[in-house]
């Protein structure tokens, strides 16, 4: 990916059945209502000014009911954002409280509307580049400037409850603990063949293909913060060294201490 991606999109009938998740971090601005985007384990309404902060490798799906839906949309990479970062002034600080929806005022989405404009379209020649990376930079002050102002007042949202949504938000929390199919199918009081099934269908993957991406992209947020090549593998729950070095070159590209050497 060129630093960036950002469109203004429309959809018909707008409906991902399965989970998918990004390499890149993901805001969506909302210029549509009903509509419902799936985050995990929780589920919350996209309506005009709706804004969605996405961290990487967050699973997550939407659903528009209405003909038509509307949004911007821009993906970036971390070191994208880091590069373009200050001592003084974090671009990806917006993202670092954990919070996911925030429901914008009319005038604010405007403002947004007007800075997300720019992104979408590039440019050539002379200071082409830099327009481009000022687009970006505008863009993430004012998402940082609104989502600050924002009290944390209780998100409209729902929980999921199913026995998938409950598995989605266990794994990434006990990834150094025994996930075996085993363990996981007498924990959820599934058949392990009910349990594949289901997981199949509402996600895409298999429950060890979620895990084992789940476990790398763990890993990748780690070395991000720091972590030694070693200290990660045991933090992301691999068992075994040599594995975690195949593994993480296989779905990343590059092996942990060539991607730790990139992004340092």
């Amino acid at each position: 990916m060129d630093n960036y991606i950002a469109y203004k999109h429309a959809n018909n009938n707008w409906n991902m059945k399965r989970y998918h998740f990004h390499d890149q971090y993901e805001i969506l601005l909302s210029l549509s209502g009903d509509a419902e985007i799936f985050v995990t384990d929780r589920c919350y309404p996209l309506r005009y000014g709706s804004l969605i902060l996405l961290p990487q490798a967050v699973l997550h799906r939407s659903v528009a009911a209405q003909q038509e839906y509307n949004r911007y949309v821009i993906r970036f990479t971390h070191k994208y954002a880091q590069t373009l970062s200050t001592p003084e002034t974090d671009l990806l600080r917006c993202f670092k409280s954990g919070r996911i929806y925030y429901q914008l005022t009319r005038k604010q989405t405007e403002r947004l509307c007007a800075l997300f404009e720019p992104c979408t379209h590039t440019s050539q020649g002379y200071g082409a580049d830099l327009r481009h990376d000022v687009s970006f930079i505008n863009l993430l002050l004012e998402v940082d400037e609104i989502t600050a102002s924002q009290s944390a007042s209780p998100v409209d949202s729902r929980a999921l409850k199913n026995n998938i949504a409950e598995i989605l938000s266990y794994i990434p929390e006990h990834l150094t603990d025994d996930l075996s199919l085993d363990t996981l199918s007498e924990k959820f009081h599934l058949s392990k063949s009910h349990l594949c099934h289901l997981f199949k269908e509402s996600t895409g993957f298999s429950p060890g293909e979620f895990i084992i991406k789940t476990r790398v992209m763990r890993a990748r947020s780690l070395l991000l913060e720091g972590k030694s090549v070693a200290e990660t593998c045991e933090l992301c729950g691999f068992q075994n060294y040599t594995h975690f070095i195949r593994t993480f070159r296989q779905i990343v590209g590059v092996s942990p201490g060539k991607y730790k050497k990139q992004v340092s």
